[in-house]
């Protein structure tokens, strides 16, 4: 679940940070993935620019949200919670998204198909300090 906390409050950082005010790609996203037994975080960027300068904002970037990690108000938090908590409830809106997610579970071999309703009430509300970036972020090891 911290991996997704994560995923939120860096999302819209991330694309106002690289894609609007450093102007580095058309495409900047991050997204949290489950494979298995493994949840990761990917960021990406993709840039006609010199692969070592996206690579230092990206390092420099991921350097500047652990701040904004550590400093951020109880009051931003939790409505990163909140929003958390509702993404994760929410109905899927085509079918395709259903069975995506249905799939994922038989993929997975966890069989969890209720997984939304119960990964989104209440889970969020233990979470009380964000300690989620490790002290050293790096590009591959975040």
């Amino acid at each position: 679940m911290l991996t997704r906390l994560c995923g939120q409050v860096i999302k819209e950082a991330a694309f106002n940070t690289l894609r609007t005010q450093e102007q580095l790609g058309y495409i900047v996203s991050s997204q949290v993935t489950k494979q298995a037994s493994t949840i990761s975080l990917h960021l990406l960027v993709q840039s006609d620019r010199e692969l070592t300068l996206v690579d230092s904002r990206i390092e420099a970037f991921l350097s500047s949200i652990q701040v904004s990690l550590k400093t951020m108000s109880s009051e931003e938090f939790d409505n990163h919670k909140k929003s958390l908590e509702s993404m994760l409830t929410e109905k899927p809106k085509f079918l395709f998204h259903r069975f995506a997610k249905l799939w994922a579970e038989i993929e997975s071999q966890q069989y969890n198909f209720e997984r939304r309703f119960y990964t989104g009430q209440g889970h969020l509300d233990t979470s009380t300090e964000l300690r989620i970036l490790p002290s050293n972020p790096s590009l591959h090891g975040c």
